[in-house]
């Protein structure tokens, strides 16, 4: 039967792991929703600016 201090190092690696992956996903999603919200609102103004300039877009005068 193994002993219970066997696999301590094994557990705190693989917590660690977890851990460091946990904290580097936080900023990525969070990266992601900011960067997400900032292109809708670009694509917003976009669409205003394109009502107001399309009609006269191939005008020739």
């Amino acid at each position: 039967m193994p002993q219970p201090e066997a696999g301590r190092p094994l557990r705190a690696t693989l917590i660690g792991l977890l851990v460091g992956v946990s904290a580097a996903a936080v900023p990525c999603v969070a990266g992601l929703a900011v960067r997400g919200r900032l292109e809708r609102r670009r694509m917003r103004a976009w669409d205003t600016e394109w009502a107001r300039l399309g009609p006269q877009w191939g005008r020739m005068v």
